[in-house]
């Protein structure tokens, strides 16, 4: 398992897309997400916020983009080596399966989950200066700020996690990223016309409430809406 594992490591370091999307990931989440912060904090300023406002909350908004880059990644990840054949290589030298599907997974939950991390910890520091200009603020002090920064992060390798599982499932890259993109957007989109006890329990929709930490209403708590979209990811895992 250690040689499998190393194998997968020399994998998913050696091709461009990890770097590129990885890279997007982190770049679309802080830029973006200081850019909106500046934003919602003037639109404070002014009276233009109507709703809610919870500056934790905040620091995250552009990170379904940076969702949608990180499991582009996981699909590569996967997708990739049946694109080029590899995988025959992978699965003469590798006969078992799950074996060779767990050290890919460990590895990727690995990788994705430090660049996560990364990426909210700067999210949430980039934004919450802007924010304190104009409105309140936020700081990991604060009671549930950390866990909403961790959980995100969490989340955030979970998606990553999805797509890798959906590439493996469906072998190509275009309908892999065609389906992570319908379960990441369509949702948010379609809530007004779906009953409000079936969007809490949207596992893409339900891991997001791990980043507020005012409660969202009608909403699943933070762990529970994260948990289950951990066990969706699971699921999928396992079907493929």
């Amino acid at each position: 398992m250690t040689a499998l594992l190393r194998s997968e490591w020399i994998k998913l370091r050696s091709v461009r897309a990890t770097y590129v999307t990885f890279g997007l990931t982190i770049l679309i989440s802080v830029g973006g997400g200081a850019a909106i912060a500046a934003s919602v904090g003037a639109a404070i300023k002014d009276g233009r916020w109507h709703g809610v406002y919870d500056p934790t909350a905040a620091s995250f908004y552009a990170l379904p983009f940076a969702q949608l880059a990180l499991a582009v990644g996981g699909v590569l990840a996967a997708s990739s080596e049946y694109s080029t054949g590899t995988i025959r290589t992978s699965l003469t030298a590798v006969p078992h399966r799950g074996r060779f599907l767990a050290a890919k997974t460990v590895v990727f939950a690995l990788v994705a989950l430090a660049c996560s991390e990364a990426t909210t910890f700067c999210c949430f520091f980039a934004a919450q200066p802007l924010l304190a200009r104009n409105a309140a603020h936020a700081t990991l002090g604060q009671p549930h700020v950390a866990r909403a920064v961790i959980g995100t992060g969490i989340d955030l390798a979970l998606i990553g996690l999805l797509g890798l599982a959906l590439g493996t499932l469906l072998r190509h890259a275009a309908p892999a990223i065609a389906t992570i993109v319908v379960l990441l957007f369509i949702p948010s989109q379609a809530t007004n016309a779906l009953p409000s006890w079936l969007q809490k329990y949207l596992p893409t929709l339900a891991g997001t409430q791990i980043s507020n930490v005012i409660p969202a209403h009608d909403a699943l708590p933070a762990w529970t809406g994260l948990g289950l979209m951990a066990a969706f990811t699971a699921a999928v895992l396992t079907g493929a």
